[in-house]
């Protein structure tokens, strides 16, 4: 009715006053009920450039108190404390050519490059091979470490390894008989399960070797162009950056949708972790990490 109003030709200058104002009521009360949280400007949490001149970052991962940062041009990682941005560089050289994934867990950083799994002592700063490049893998892409296990995602297998202890024997965690499309992955995360996303938007969780599809419920648009997932054992709920709609979306472990992040730079960011005992989100884009405060 106010779009009728408005396009009539015979509405007066206080007519469309009101029609503006009920408009804009009507959205911000919408964006209320939807949980929608519109950011102006995100926070600059830590400046890579700070801690080493030229870092460009493009992989991160957390652990619930470190945070690892991978530039895979430079190939080196920096790593930093979520508590108090105690930060600090470790370098592979060699060892790290072909760079794709990085993950913590500890002390211990990890990356995935093409001479396999590199093992990294952000303390000490050494590195040395924990998984030698294996002939069977075929088209790895992403890495995760969980109680103090490995799990690599094969795309072209359409497996998920695991090796005990990270350099233990290597195992086929799917069941037998399940046979995923994996080609088109864009992130994942595990919380004892394991959560899976697609380039498309799909969701998939992944348990006891057998998964399903996750129907989001709520979302006010599907997602676009989604790059990566985040959720860990200790986070109550599931944050998804949907990088082609600017926003962070997160939904509930059962699917259902909770709250969104807007911001323009959203759409820049590589990788994404989440803070949920400091209430931040926390995006990478290049030579930053940005910061998105969480709603209590």
């Amino acid at each position: 009715a106010m779009e009728e109003y408005s396009n009539s030709g015979v509405g007066s200058k206080k007519g469309s006053e009101w029609t503006g104002e009920i408009e804009a009521r009507v959205e911000r009360e919408l964006k209320e009920r939807l949980r929608v949280k519109e950011v102006e400007e995100a926070g600059v949490f830590l400046d890579l450039d700070l801690v080493r001149e030229g870092t460009q970052g493009e992989k991160m991962d957390f652990d619930g108190e470190r945070v690892v940062v991978m530039d895979i041009q430079d190939e080196v990682v920096v790593t930093f404390k979520v508590v108090d941005k105690k930060a600090g560089v470790v370098g592979g050289g060699e060892l790290l050519d072909g760079s794709k994934a990085v993950a913590v867990y500890g002390e211990r950083g990890f990356v995935l490059g093409s001479r396999g799994i590199i093992e990294l002592d952000v303390i000490r700063k050494t590195s040395a091979i924990a998984v030698e490049n294996d002939e069977s893998w075929g088209e790895v892409g992403e890495m995760d470490v969980f109680g103090g296990n490995l799990y690599l995602l094969d795309k072209s297998r359409g497996q998920i390894y695991r090796y005990r202890g990270v350099s233990g024997e290597k195992q086929n965690w799917l069941g037998a008989g399940v046979e995923p499309d994996f080609n088109r992955v864009a992130g994942m995360a595990i919380d004892g399960k394991i959560w899976i996303l697609t380039e498309s938007g799909k969701v998939e969780v992944y348990a006891q070797g057998t998964g399903k599809a996750v129907d989001l419920v709520g979302l006010d648009m599907p997602l676009s162009g989604p790059r990566g997932i985040y959720t860990d054992d200790e986070s109550e709920r599931v944050y998804i950056l949907d990088s082609g709609n600017q926003r962070v979306v997160v939904i509930n472990k059962q699917g259902e949708y909770e709250a969104q992040y807007r911001w323009e730079g959203i759409g820049e960011a590589s990788d994404m972790i989440v803070a949920e005992a400091e209430n931040k989100i926390l995006l990478l884009l290049g030579s930053k990490v940005y910061e998105i405060e969480l709603w209590n």
